[in-house]
Parts: structure tokens; sequence; C-alpha cells
């Protein structure tokens, strides 16, 4: 679900999960976010740090499990440092290409007060139009095809470019097929010209 926000909206989901089993059964979920782009932040929980050396009911070294497959992974270790820790989290999983974040979160910091103020976050960076040199031989390349197919693959499925993509084939009049990420992209009004998915990428 929380993928699913973050693919819809471009705003990272946010996922919140016990320690131990909880964040184990995340992982799947999370490798798939950050391998298709989908922008999520995961919160878990995590045994007192005083017992994280012991083998300790649901204790495991969830940071090292996450960090292969996300773009970012922290145990907060002050309270004083959750604010950056969540800012951190959001910057990396909706910046650049999305992916997932996760936070550990030991109960010995969830039961202390936290002080520092929530800090403020900064808008995304908005990619410039491509230059018109670009968009005229592309254009070409398109008029001068004998049998041109539109394809389209996974950020054809955020918001920002349906707009973009429906006016496309609704000027074009091109066949179209897409990826399985880019599901949701081709409106019914052009499902005559939608040739299906393809594979995965």
């Amino acid at each position: 679900m929380a993928a699913a926000v973050g693919r819809l909206t471009g705003n990272a989901g946010v996922a919140l999960v016990t320690s131990g089993p909880g964040c184990s059964n995340l992982i799947t979920g999370m490798a798939t976010a950050t391998s298709e782009g989908d922008p999520v932040v995961a919160i878990g929980g995590q045994v007192k740090r005083s017992d994280s050396a012991k083998q300790v009911h649901q204790s495991m070294d969830t940071v090292s499990m996450f960090r292969p497959i996300t773009k970012y992974a922290v145990e907060v270790t002050d309270p004083a440092a959750l604010s950056e820790c969540l800012s951190n989290a959001f910057r990396h999983a909706e910046h650049g290409r999305g992916g997932g974040a996760f936070i550990s979160l030991p109960q010995d910091i969830v039961d202390q007060p936290v002080t520092g103020k929530a800090l403020s976050s900064k808008g995304r960076p908005v990619l410039g139009a491509a230059p018109d040199s670009m968009i005229d031989a592309v254009s070409e390349a398109i008029a001068g095809a004998k049998n041109p197919v539109i394809l389209l693959g996974l950020m054809a499925s955020q918001t920002e470019n349906s707009e973009a993509i429906h006016e496309l084939l609704t000027r074009s009049h091109i066949p179209v097929t897409s990826t399985y990420q880019a599901a949701g992209a081709v409106r019914q009004d052009h499902f005559s010209r939608f040739a299906g998915r393809v594979g995965l990428f």
C-alpha cells in the first residue's frame, strides 16, 4: 500500500512495523519498491539498544538487512537525531529515482521525549524540458518510421508524466505497449491500440 501511495503521488508512502518479524516480513516489499522506483519510508521497531547484542525476543540487525535493498537505512541512536533521520529518509526515498528508506527505532529511544524540531522538507528538483533540437529529432524519427510502436516503461505511471503520455497517444494514434511497471499509464480510451504488456525490465 505504501508503495502504491508513493507511485501515484510521488510522495513517499509510509509503513510502520513492529520489531522482529514485522521488519523481516517487510523485506520483499522494500526490495520491490527500490527496484521499481517507488518512494517508501519504513519505520521498524527494535529492541532496546542494551539488548541488541543479546539473543532476546525479536532482536535482529535490521539495518544490515535493509541496507542492500534500500537507498538509505539507519538506526536512531539519540532522540535528538530523530528529525534528521526522518528528513534524510524522505529525501533519499523521494529524490532522484525513487526507492525505499528504512529507519530502525529502538524501544529505549521510543520511550524518551523528543525535543528536536521537525525539519522542513525541501521540494524535489524538477527536470527541465528537453532541448528543442532533441524534440525535433525524435518527432522526425517517429514521422519517418514505417511501423512505430510506443513502449512505456517505469516512469510512465508517474503522475507528472501521465498527461503528456495521454496527449502523445491522442495526437499520434501510434500503437502502444508497456512493461508491467507502467501498469495504468494507458487510459481506457486508448485500449483499442494497446498491445498489452511485454514483460519485466
